[in-house]
């Protein structure tokens, strides 16, 4: 790719950014986030949380609002209550379905495994490699870092200070930017040839420019 070559996201796409599920306590301030690439409507959109052990979902949550990549808290966030938890994992999964049902992303913790039922029926999660225990502290959460305009473009982190509703401490997400042009070098001048560089090529077909001085 060129320096001056346009980059070109596939922008409206959305993805799982962030969540949280156990900590030392109450496993208190459970939640997943929503992310997103421009300003998406995910009314009808719906997360399914998976049970590991055995590939069934136990909770199904419909979610409303838009999501957006504006400054401020415009991430989607479906908070859990003490009454509906998210699972400490060995493994578990959560699965991101659009309003037709079509599966966007099923990712697990503390391992993979198969689906059973819900709308990712047969597939395989993808193990996201970081994971949270009982002794994680409250506020903390597993999230996406680094840059770019696609899901693939982020990695995993172990657990960092929540920043849910917005980007992740150290995540930036940007599309449809245009790279500046590098400018050409400088050309380097070429030194002057004194009169002791000409004596050197006078006798050895070369000045000797860059290599010493002729001290007289």
């Amino acid at each position: 790719m060129n320096n001056d070559q346009e980059v070109v996201c596939a922008n409206g796409a959305v993805w799982i950014n962030e969540f949280h599920y156990d900590d030392a306590g109450n496993d208190n301030d459970e939640f997943v986030e929503i992310g997103c690439n421009n300003e998406v409507d995910v009314t009808g959109y719906k997360i399914f949380l998976y049970n590991g052990s055995n590939g069934i979902s136990y909770n199904t949550a419909i979610l409303s609002g838009v999501c957006s990549t504006a400054s401020g808290d415009n991430f989607v966030v479906q908070a859990y209550s003490p009454q509906i938890v998210i699972q400490n994992g060995g493994p578990d999964g959560i699965a991101l379905v659009d309003a037709s049902d079509a599966v966007i992303e099923f990712i697990s913790y503390e391992g993979s495994f198969t689906a059973e039922d819900g709308p990712a029926e047969g597939q395989t999660s993808v193990d996201i490699g970081v994971s949270e225990n009982s002794s994680t502290s409250e506020g903390l959460s597993l999230q996406l870092v680094g840059g770019g305009c696609e899901r693939s473009d982020f990695t995993w982190q172990q657990t960092a200070c929540s920043s849910k509703g917005g980007a992740n401490n150290g995540q930036e997400v940007a599309c449809g930017y245009e790279s500046e042009p590098t400018p050409n070098p400088a050309p380097t001048p070429n030194p002057t040839e004194n009169s002791e560089n000409a004596f050197f090529r006078s006798l050895f077909g070369t000045s000797l420019l860059g290599c010493f001085k002729w001290k007289s």
